[in-house]
């Protein structure tokens, strides 16, 4: 089994995007559920997916009128599906993405969506992020593969970088630099373990504000990450470009049919 990879990417970096030779998800639209927005593409771009955020609505939803323009799209594009990255709240959802999915299906175009959207649509591709803080990454991939079916399922790469001011409530922390964290571990001496359960890189320091724990993804972090998932029956992932390393790039690659 080898690894159907996407690659996310704003416009202005599709183009190297599209030299890793990997399906691309341009990121270049937006939605407030009456109008279809899109920011600069190459005229002559062709293929790939298309990448649909969501703002803040602007009125009553219009999902004829949204679709239409989105199916529209896919055709003069010759994109092979959409995917719905919409971020809650999203008063729009439960109409648009319904209806949305149904045009689509009739047109045999693949359809992905957030896991906290998945309870509008069913049978469509679900995103599952990879990056979590507690509980286990086996454990939480499992509950999804009986939630949604093995084949559903795209496993997020999101690249963990996040330092934690413990206790950490809500199990937010702040995003910091790969060069951030090499200082941090330099100053502190601190020493990097490997969490089996989270399948994600950490250490601990103590400064004024208190005990800070950093979670971080390398190459090898997310090389084991993916054996787990491909172990659990994933085969689709889908990873944000150029934000993830390269080395990381080069470990995922190794998976897919590209060579």
């Amino acid at each position: 089994m080898s690894l159907d990879l996407i690659l996310a990417s704003p416009p202005e970096y599709c183009k190297n995007a599209l030299l890793w030779g990997l399906p691309v998800a341009h990121m270049a639209y937006q939605t407030c559920g009456r109008h279809l927005y899109r920011s600069s593409l190459p005229e002559n771009l062709r293929c790939g997916l298309m990448l649909i955020a969501n703002i803040n609505p602007g009125g009553d939803c219009s999902r004829e009128r949204v679709t239409e323009r989105i199916l529209q799209e896919c055709l003069n594009r010759c994109y092979s599906g959409v995917i719905a990255d919409f971020e809650p709240p999203c008063s729009f959802a439960g109409q648009l993405l319904p209806f949305l999915y149904s045009e689509l299906k009739r047109r045999r175009l693949s359809f992905y969506v957030s896991e906290w959207a998945s309870d509008y649509v069913k049978d469509c591709h679900v995103i599952l992020s990879s990056a979590i803080t507690g509980g286990t990454l086996h454990q939480r991939i499992g509950d999804s593969v009986h939630a949604f079916g093995r084949d559903n399922i795209v496993l997020d790469f999101e690249i963990m970088s996040h330092d934690f001011l413990l206790p950490a409530k809500g199990g937010k922390g702040r995003k910091i630099s790969k060069n951030i964290i090499g200082e941090l571990m330099e100053f502190h001496h601190a020493k990097p373990q490997f969490s089996t359960e989270l399948c994600c890189n950490y250490f601990t320091y103590r400064n004024k504000q208190g005990m800070h724990f950093v979670l971080y993804d390398d190459a090898e972090s997310v090389n084991r990450k993916t054996e787990l998932s491909m172990k659990l029956g994933i085969s689709k992932a889908i990873c944000l470009y150029p934000e993830t390393d390269v080395s990381v790039l080069n470990t995922l690659l190794r998976y897919t049919a590209v060579r």
